[in-house]
C-alpha cells in the first residue's frame, strides 16, 4: 500500500502522510522547547480561547497553548517574521481628540506643525477627518479628526508623544500615539 498517495480521515481532521519535515514540525519542536508558562515570543497566550464556534479541524489547533503557539509561529514565519516584538520606532505620530468633527479650520495644520516643531524638524502634517461610510459605524467624536505629524527622526516623534499625550488643547485631552510609518506612507489614515 502506497501511504504517500493515500490519506485517512480521522473525525473531521484530514491526515496526509508526508516524507519531509515541514515548517509546522520545526515550529512544534521550538514550541516544545519553550517554557509554556510564559508568553510565546511576547504574545500572551491567556486567557484561553473560546473554540466552540470554530470548525473541528481548527478546534484541534486552538484547543491548547501549544496548538495556538504552533499556529501563531507558523503564520508569522509565513509572513517572513520569525519573532513577535515591538514595532520599529516610527517617525509618525497620530494626534486625536484635538477638535470635534466639523471644527477643522485652515489654522489647525499650521498650529499643530508649529507646536510639534519644538520636538524636532517636522517633515509633514496631515489633518484627516474620518467620514461615515455605508455599512460601518460612525467614528467616535474624539477619534473622528486625526492629525498625523511626520518628523525627520523617530526620537523626535517619541518625545512628542511623551509630551503631548494627556495634554489639554482647547479644553480637550489629547491622545498621542506613534503611528506605523508604512501605513502613513501608503495613505492608510483610517486605521
Amino acid at each position: 500500500m502506497d501511504l504517500d498517495r493515500e490519506h485517512k480521515e480521522l473525525g473531521n481532521v484530514l491526515m496526509v502522510p508526508r516524507e519531509e519535515e515541514s515548517d509546522v514540525d520545526e515550529v512544534m519542536s521550538e514550541v516544545s522547547e519553550d517554557n509554556m508558562d510564559e508568553d510565546v515570543d511576547g504574545v500572551p497566550m491567556d486567557p484561553p480561547l473560546d473554540v466552540g464556534q470554530l470548525p473541528p479541524f481548527l478546534r484541534l489547533l486552538f484547543s491548547d497553548r501549544v496548538g495556538r503557539a504552533v499556529l501563531l509561529k507558523t503564520l508569522l514565519r509565513a509572513q517572513g517574521a520569525d519573532q513577535v516584538g515591538p514595532a520599529p520606532p516610527s517617525r509618525v505620530i497620530l494626534l486625536t481628540n484635538m477638535v470635534s468633527p466639523g471644527e477643522v479650520d485652515d489654522e489647525l495644520e499650521l498650529e499643530t506643525k508649529g507646536e510639534c516643531s519644538q520636538f524636532g524638524p517636522v517633515v509633514k502634517c496631515v489633518v484627516h477627518e474620518l467620514k461615515s461610510r455605508p455599512g460601518l459605524p460612525l467614528p467616535a467624536a474624539q477619534d473622528a479628526v486625526r492629525i498625523f505629524v511626520q518628523f525627520h527622526r523617530a526620537d523626535a516623534a517619541h518625545r512628542a508623544v511623551k509630551a503631548l499625550h494627556g495634554r489639554f488643547f482647547g479644553g480637550r485631552q489629547v491622545s498621542a500615539t506613534e503611528y506605523p510609518e508604512e501605513w502613513f506612507s501608503a495613505g492608510l489614515l483610517d486605521r
